[in-house]
């Protein structure tokens, strides 16, 4: 089991989840954690009435998967710079994804999201661009957000 000491407040709350749910689609979970599952939402739903929240039952942020999907996002933009725009100065690089970006998302990415990801893209620019709007919702970002992203993840990895 990757999930480790189970308490609530651990921090480990959504890594059981996700973990009751891969042991679960292999028909083979874990007692333990059936047993700290089944405790936070007993802790939720004894206290629901009087407020608590689930986040607050199984020791996460309320905004968890936004976080997540936040970093994502980031991870994406990152891997598409450094893969594909290293040539180019910060804010040159910036503005050149934007421009991709936009294209994408005016053009193809239309068609894209009802198919799903073509396998031509694989290994391309166009794979990040397709997760890149996937993460993003399909909105478009600014050169400057985007700079500012690159930013954050470069500063996190020093």
């Amino acid at each position: 089991m990757t999930t480790g000491r189970l308490e609530p407040g651990s921090g480990d709350a959504i890594a059981a989840i996700r973990e009751f749910v891969e042991q679960a689609a292999r028909g083979d979970v874990d007692l333990r954690l059936i047993k700290f599952l089944a405790g936070r939402w007993r802790a939720y739903l004894d206290n629901a009435a009087d407020g608590m929240s689930e986040g607050q039952a199984f020791g996460y942020a309320s905004d968890w998967w936004a976080t997540e999907q936040r970093a994502k996002y980031a991870a994406a933009v990152k891997s598409l710079a450094d893969e594909h725009f290293s040539e180019f100065a910060p804010r040159e690089r910036s503005i050149r994804i934007e421009q991709r970006l936009q294209r994408y998302l005016r053009g193809r990415w239309k068609r894209d999201q009802r198919i799903g990801m073509p396998s031509i893209y694989e290994g391309t620019v166009d794979e990040h661009l397709f997760r890149i709007a996937q993460l993003a919702g399909g909105a478009e970002k600014s050169a400057r957000t985007i700079q500012r992203t690159l930013s954050r993840s470069q500063a996190v990895e020093r």
